[in-house]
């Protein structure tokens, strides 16, 4: 808790960050948001800011090695062999 600002509730942070996921109309049907693990991001995003600043610890989408066109057909799909 000591990377944490002062005055900011993490879990009131990530409940946001869910709420807005969830209700985004551009993500609906494709995308999985789990409330623990909202929590765990948050925490460590504002670890991160207070040790690296904001500019190195802005979050950025990544697909580990799977190629762009892929991505569609596994979030409509899952991981189908």
């Amino acid at each position: 808790r000591a990377h944490m600002p002062s005055g900011v509730d993490v879990k009131a942070v990530a409940r946001r960050l869910v709420v807005e996921l969830r209700e985004d109309p551009e993500l609906r049907g494709r995308a999985v948001v789990n409330d623990e693990l909202a929590i765990a991001f948050t925490q460590r995003y504002f670890r991160m800011v207070a040790e690296l600043g904001p500019e190195r610890a802005q979050p950025h989408v990544v697909f580990h090695g799977t190629a762009t066109s892929n991505i569609d057909g596994i979030i409509s799909g899952n991981l189908r062999v």
